[in-house]
């Protein structure tokens, strides 16, 4: 990666002042445009007065390092770059992280390699940073990348003669020092002595168990830390792959259901899940949701939905070792029961989607209501002029293709300002989550909608799936508006460990994330609901789902109405 790329990703969070009336005024503007062209010596220059008389900028302090370090002054840097860290570089992650590589960078062309171990193991375990190899090339730090506790670190081994059981525990041993250093607290649920000594125990039978079910116990492992954002993943491609199921079940309350299924398969659509392997449903949902990240009782609701895609499962989870598949005992609608093996098939859709491939039979009706019809879009809105309410939907926190969240935000602002309308519906319930950065702009633009002030302007439809970054977004919206929510209990809560941390484990290649990240939605620390709960609660039914309606908006068409709700 181009070291000028390097540190403006770790600027990109940052809006420039604009300013540079004097020179002791901290300009980002003018430090970017010097970062761009190469002019380190004018970057020097222009920093030194501004920091002298302002040294509380960690930000100013990591600029003038990196001058220094491009100049070839690894000497002078390194106490600016110590002195960055202290004072947190520019407040957020990016920054740090850049830091810390920075500082390893000067560590290392010095000659102190465990300096430069030490920056990067942070960076690596607080921060994300993952690019061993570019970063080697990039600084041409060939003699760091030949030092073992390197090697270690970035997970670089040969492990050509290296027996099944020493790579499993050498992932192992990456894993548990992975999650030591990443999480910001990983015994938050768990107790640390259970914990260890689980990954113990898993040693211990590596050479009794297969490998599917070591991946079960590493899945276990992660789903023990009892976070939504703490897992391992189910392997996608090599020689552990896993294949999926030709269904797609979905939770009603504690009744399991298969609502779609392939086309050759449509015979199962509708039927109850009685059992999993033989092992009551209520039981496998438990047995499952225990391999699984969760924030809250709700969330596996829908990942315990992700879990039942894979047929490999049945030996991950339920130690099936004969199992070429899924084995569900199932109970139609007419209440004949039979068990049925599910082979597992290729990967040809995305087991996290939030709802079954539009072009499976399904129980959904022919003619869907508004919260299932446009479920790939980032965001969008219509109109329900009777109700005089703007309906809007926000699938992810993203931008958008053509359009900002921001932007989006302005126009719901214009479109129930200019239209006259007095509500508006923000429906979350597919949302889990994106860049979380980007909800204050949206935020904002409806707290100036006066149109929406006070109760019954605002309705906010949640549920299981709105997690992490819409976890962000319902919390914001719940401190700073009169919004009213409906439908299910958030996916997450008002207080959670998070951020997608990915990593992979250098021996078998599995991949997973570890949170780094406390999140206190409300800006206070003794928030100790699991959930947001609905102000109205609507759950969906079967009956809901075959008829075509939507019982949130029915709520809310009641709530506003004072009658009985129709459908949309």
């Amino acid at each position: 990666m181009n070291s000028k790329v390097v540190i403006l990703v770790a600027l990109a969070s940052i809006a420039p002042s604009g300013s540079a009336a004097a020179a002791t005024i901290f300009d980002r503007g003018h430090y970017i445009e010097l970062i761009n062209a190469g002019r380190w010596e004018d970057l020097r220059t222009d920093l030194t007065p501004v920091l002298a008389a302002n040294p509380y900028q960690g930000e100013g302090w990591h600029l003038l390092g990196v001058a220094h370090a491009r100049l070839g002054q690894c000497a002078t840097a390194a106490p600016m770059f110590d002195r960055a860290i202290k004072l947190g570089v520019s407040g957020n992650g990016p920054g740090m992280r850049y830091a810390h590589v920075e500082a390893a960078a000067c560590a290392a062309i010095r000659g102190d390699l465990d300096s430069a171990v030490e920056h990067l193991g942070i960076a690596q375990g607080r921060y994300k940073f993952s690019d061993f190899d570019g970063f080697v090339a990039e600084r041409g730090l060939a003699i760091l990348a030949e030092y073992p506790p390197f090697q270690r670190l970035a997970g670089r081994k040969d492990w050509t003669g290296v027996s099944r059981v020493d790579g499993w525990s050498a992932d192992l041993d990456y894993f548990i020092d992975l999650v030591e250093r990443r999480h910001p607290e990983p015994f938050h649920t768990v107790d640390e002595t259970i914990w260890r000594d689980a990954a113990e125990v898993l040693r211990r039978q590596l050479p009794e168990l297969t490998d599917l079910e070591v991946v079960g116990r590493f899945m276990r492992l992660a789903g023990m830390i009892g976070d939504g954002h703490t897992s391992v993943y189910p392997p996608m491609q090599g020689d552990l792959a896993f294949h999926m199921t030709p269904i797609w079940p979905y939770a009603f309350g504690d009744d399991w259901r298969i609502i779609a299924a392939a086309p050759e398969f449509e015979h199962l659509v509708g039927s109850r899940i009685i059992a999993v392997e033989g092992v009551p449903m209520a039981q496998a949902a438990r047995r499952l949701a225990g391999h699984l990240p969760a924030d809250n009782p709700m969330t596996p609701n829908w990942v315990v939905n992700v879990a039942l895609q894979f047929a490999e499962v049945s030996q991950a989870v339920f130690g099936n070792r004969d199992a070429k598949g899924m084995t569900l005992e199932l109970e139609d609608e007419s209440g004949s029961r039979r068990s049925v093996e599910l082979a597992g098939g290729p990967v040809d859709r995305n087991p996290m989607a939030a709802w079954a491939p539009g072009h499976w039979p399904s129980l959904q009706a022919e003619h869907p209501p508004l919260w299932l019809r446009k479920i790939d879009s980032a965001f969008w809105h219509t109109s329900v002029d009777e109700l005089k309410l703007v309906y809007a939907q926000i699938n992810q926190i993203r931008n958008g293709a053509d359009q900002s969240l921001e932007s989006f935000g302005r126009e719901l602002r214009r479109q129930v300002t200019e239209g006259g309308y007095r509500h508006l519906v923000l429906d979350l319930r597919h949302n889990n989550g994106g860049n979380g950065y980007l909800n204050w702009p949206f935020v904002r633009e409806l707290v100036r909608t006066e149109a929406l002030d006070g109760p019954g302007g605002l309705f906010v439809i949640a549920g299981r799936r709105t997690f992490s970054a819409a976890m962000l977004l319902a919390s914001m919206l719940e401190s700073h508006t009169d919004a009213i929510f409906v439908g299910e209990p958030t996916g997450s809560s008002p207080q959670f460990y998070g951020e997608d941390t990915e990593f992979r484990l250098p021996y078998s290649g599995l991949t997973g994330s570890v949170s780094s990240r406390w999140f206190q939605n409300r800006f206070i620390s003794d928030d100790e609901r699991p959930w947001i709960a609905p102000d109205i609660p609507a759950e969906l039914t079967v009956g809901d789902l075959r008829k075509g309606r939507d019982p949130a908006m029915n709520a809310i068409r009641q709530y506003l109405k004072g009658g009985d709700a129709g459908s949309h």
